[in-house]
């Protein structure tokens, strides 16, 4: 199982069935999926492209990295499993699939680097504590068709500023927005039909 690392100091890709071992090359398709704790706290990941093939990343994948500054996850990647990015506090760059349709709880909780994100087109939510004290999170771009906000899914994140929410929206979570205190509350829909505590 195998993920580019494009970090020429450490010359070459990473070998996930290794656990970080390093290899000579990297041969696209060849895995399909990244296993839960695959990268746990891996502290020489600095940059990496998921090769295209691979369809899901686990639970917990590459959490803990506190050095990763960047990720490009391909097309084929349909799925990101809960607290998949938690804590790389360093993360700053995140290319994802249009064709992901589904990305588990705290996901990218506590990415304390990261300014701005573009979720998915066929996104239809944001699962709880998504991207909770992101504190330095100032721009959201969300798809057309999202439905759902689940809780606490930005609290922390105190410098929002720009998250335009679609007009289909229905459901607001608890603490949705706890602490974002340069986000605008009036934007919110008039089509919600569920507004948690706040």
């Amino acid at each position: 199982m195998e993920i580019h690392e494009n970090d020429e100091a450490n010359g070459g890709c990473v070998d996930a069935a290794g656990a970080g071992r390093r290899c000579g090359g990297c041969r696209d398709g060849a895995i399909s999926r990244i296993e839960e704790y695959a990268f746990y706290g891996d502290g020489e990941l600095r940059e990496i492209r998921i090769p295209e093939g691979v369809t899901e990343i686990g639970d917990y994948a590459f959490a803990n990295c506190w050095y990763l500054t960047e990720i490009t996850i391909p097309e084929s990647v349909t799925k990101i499993g809960a607290h998949a990015f938690d804590s790389c506090v360093s993360l700053k760059t995140v290319q994802l699939s249009d064709n992901i349709t589904e990305m588990g709880e705290s996901a990218f909780y506590r990415c304390l680097s990261l300014p701005e994100i573009t979720l998915p087109a066929s996104l239809t939510g944001i699962s709880a504590h998504m991207f909770e004290n992101c504190e330095g999170l100032v721009t959201v771009t969300v798809p057309e068709g999202l439905l759902e906000i689940g809780d606490s899914a930005f609290a922390g994140c105190k410098k929002l500023e720009n998250c335009a929410l679609p007009p289909n929206l229905t459901r607001v979570g608890s603490y949705a927005f706890d602490k974002c205190t340069l986000w605008n509350a009036e934007l919110l829909p008039d089509t919600l039909t569920e507004i948690g505590e706040y």
